[in-house]
């Protein structure tokens, strides 16, 4: 490698209670689970937040099934961290900063913030299950959106209530659906009712939605 140019390692995906609990080594660092690491990937909801609007840079919780990593966020990333919504399904990638306290969580130094989608939610960890030794059996398909709207459907069939509020559809597509995010719930209920399987009904306490029974036959 020729002098002056620095190497760029290639971005490991790692899930964020893991990334916050890897330990700094002479080469890098490693996780928990022995995968070892430069740079890295992850995936998450935006959970919380700092900004600083005087010195210009912000800190983000990035928050998984695992845990938790805090994310500083400066340059061309300070105002995707500053403005995308709480909440919202995110990729961030970047190099891992060693604590300055013994028994700190590692936090990362953003590259790259950007929205995502619930399906990469589902897919980040194929990569570091087969980099740690993990079943890749248990990294699942997301399902389709006409098998997502067949298993929300005789989900809402099962259930004994007459009409559903926009939470109470959320609440039962994310029970078939984990990872739906509000975008994909949105898409499910509107071609549900352009398919007349929901009937939408805009009541006095607000609009709420009941159940079409009728043939399954999409």
């Amino acid at each position: 490698m020729s002098e002056g140019l620095s190497r760029r390692y290639p971005a490991v995906r790692v899930p964020a209670g893991e990334l916050a609990h890897s330990e700094p080594t002479e080469d890098g660092f490693v996780t928990p689970r022995g995968v070892r690491f430069h740079r890295a990937l992850v995936v998450g909801v935006l959970s919380g937040r700092y900004v600083d609007e005087e010195r210009e840079f912000a800190v983000i919780t990035v928050t998984d099934d695992t845990g938790s990593v805090d994310v500083f966020a400066f340059d061309e990333c300070y105002e995707p961290a500053r403005t995308l919504d709480k909440w919202r399904q995110i990729k961030v990638i970047g190099r891992p900063m060693e604590p300055r306290e013994e028994g700190r969580p590692v936090a990362l130094r953003a590259e790259v913030i950007r929205p995502t989608s619930y399906s990469e939610e589902l897919f980040r960890r194929l990569e570091y299950e087969l980099m740690a030794g993990g079943e890749v059996s248990t990294v699942e398909k997301p399902p389709t959106l006409d098998e997502a709207i067949e298993m929300v459907y005789k989900e809402l069939l099962e259930r004994e209530e007459e009409t559903f509020s926009r939470e109470e559809l959320y609440e039962v597509i994310r029970s078939v659906v984990p990872l739906a995010d509000e975008e994909f719930c949105e898409k499910i209920i509107k071609e549900m009712e352009e398919r007349e399987l929901l009937y939408p009904m805009d009541l006095p306490g607000g609009k709420r939605w009941s159940v079409i029974e009728t043939g399954w036959g999409l």
